[in-house]
């Protein structure tokens, strides 16, 4: 079993991986050349000198650097000759500062930095829209990747899943604490979004960045079901993926304090979490639920880890495809939902709040 986690720029956050199975440590500049699917918003001021000592102590420690620039949109700059340029000069950066790996999403930028830089590992997701064999099969046995981490909503379906491990060459990982909607119908815009916030020059700095959080908040609240849906991989059920070839796995943070991201890291890799499930999954680099300081609620919405136990077998057992079949007809998650699930009673005045922030109206 093997983890990539993201830093938070913090050499005390590296000492800590000590011992963990942990061989990628992944990050990148809030803003940069292209972008990628993180939102710069949540993370830390970082100059080039600070990046430099810190991928150094990475190295130092025995672990590998990985560059994340999965950007989903580059304004079709990627066929542009001078930018292409820009890009290399930045690239070449990054290798003298020892970094061994990066992550792309655009398919050109593989060709790119497999030609130009082929001491360079390059990795292909992460949100990456990989879920069939012969997408997966070109991006490995024809680009030639070195990893794919294929998209959350594969997470459960177990034959998928079997079939592209059979058919590929390069090492595959999985998302292991997201929390996304699953088939999310705002994914793309999403990526979109973030992709463009964290690439340098490409849009205002006065844009809301809580659109696509709070709404998905407002989904899950209006269907709890929903969230026993979500991607996520418990702790616990890593052992199960393992038996089928899939010993890779991707950790996303949903803070920068070392305090609240080592837990997340320590539950996968002792594969086992008590309490409250929901607070080791991030949403896109977010808590799942993050209420308004305005609404004033003395619970939280509450995930029993320990009422998931054989969760998973349903999936294992029968295959089942779910974007084949309607929920109404199944039920299984909403079953599930009923006995492993509390939602605040005051969900209502939750809705209220949240639907003003998201829209500008009252409900």
């Amino acid at each position: 079993m093997n983890f990539n986690v993201t830093t938070n720029w913090e050499d005390d956050f590296i000492d800590e991986l000590a011992g963990l199975p942990v061989e990628w440590v992944s990050g990148r500049f809030p803003q940069d050349l292209t972008g990628a699917e993180s939102d710069p918003e949540d993370s830390l001021p970082l100059t080039k000198d600070k990046f430099k000592k810190h991928v150094a102590y990475i190295n130092s420690k025995g672990l590998q650097f990985n560059y994340l620039m999965d950007s989903h949109c580059l304004n079709n700059r990627e066929y542009d000759r001078k930018w292409v340029n820009e890009l290399v000069k930045f690239i070449q950066w990054l290798v003298e500062a020892q970094v061994k790996g990066v992550t792309v999403f655009i398919p050109y930028l593989v060709e790119i930095i497999k030609h130009k830089f082929p001491q360079l590992k390059v990795g292909y997701g992460t949100t990456s829209y990989i879920r069939n064999v012969t997408t997966a099969k070109y991006f490995s046995n024809v680009l030639g990747v070195d990893w794919i981490c294929l998209h959350p909503e594969a997470n459960r379906d177990f034959k998928l899943l079997k079939a592209i491990k059979k058919a590929i060459k390069c090492d595959l990982y999985l998302t292991a604490n997201s929390g996304c909607l699953n088939r999310c119908p705002f994914m793309h815009d999403h990526c979109s979004f973030l992709s463009h916030c964290s690439a340098k020059g490409d849009c205002s700095t006065e844009l809301y960045h809580g659109y696509f959080h709070l709404l998905c908040q407002e989904i899950f609240l209006k269907n709890p079901h929903e969230i026993i849906k979500a991607d996520f991989i418990r702790p616990e059920d890593t052992k199960i993926y393992e038996t089928i070839g899939y010993e890779n796995f991707i950790i996303k943070n949903n803070s920068q304090k070392t305090k609240n991201i080592l837990p997340i890291i320590r539950a996968y890799t002792k594969r086992k979490y008590k309490g409250n499930l929901l607070e080791i999954l991030t949403l896109m680099g977010k808590k799942m639920f993050q209420f308004s300081g305005k609404v004033k609620t003395k619970e939280t919405v509450y995930l029993d880890n320990q009422k998931l136990n054989n969760f998973l077998e349903f999936f294992v057992n029968t295959e089942i495809e779910c974007y084949k079949h309607l929920c109404t007809e199944c039920r299984y998650c909403m079953k599930i939902a009923k006995n492993a699930l509390c939602i605040p009673q005051d969900v209502n005045k939750i809705l209220k709040k949240t639907a003003k922030d998201i829209h500008g109206i009252e409900t």
